[in-house]
């Protein structure tokens, strides 16, 4: 997939201030700008610069995230200053109750912003989908 310069910058500018935070981040495969090892938990970060955000992630990325002991998600919300962080385990626990991931093997989803919880699918489905993949979480 190519990769979009805007996000890498602000991908990176969340590594570093996780760096401030918790010590130095590594890759955890070379070829992903996406997954990091800090210390002992495992970060994704992927980033949306669309309103409302809107994101993919590979099912198999989620189940491999959420067999860690312990591995967190962070969801750039159009800008680096700006995210929302979900353990992996929630995070399966709430595609679950959403669509199953596409032909492909991706989960698209949208985050609301200004919502205290998840939205489950079934109040998705009663307000309507533009694409019939995509779930408001």
């Amino acid at each position: 997939m190519p990769r979009n310069p805007p996000s890498e910058k602000r991908k990176e500018q969340v590594v570093l201030f996780l760096e401030q935070k918790v010590g130095s981040c590594y890759h955890k495969y070379p070829n992903r700008t996406d997954w990091y090892r800090c210390g002992a938990v495992e970060i994704f970060i992927t980033d949306s610069s669309q309103s409302p955000p809107w994101y993919d992630m590979k099912a198999e990325d989620v189940e491999e995230l959420a067999s860690q002991a312990a591995a967190v998600v962070v969801f750039i919300l159009g800008d680096a200053d700006s995210c929302l962080v979900v353990t992996a385990k929630d995070l399966r626990e709430q595609l679950l109750n959403h669509s199953a991931p596409t032909e492909e093997g991706f989960y698209h989803f949208h985050v609301v912003k200004g919502r205290p919880s998840f939205k489950p699918a079934a109040v998705q489905e009663q307000m309507g989908s533009d694409t019939g993949h995509s779930r408001d979480i």
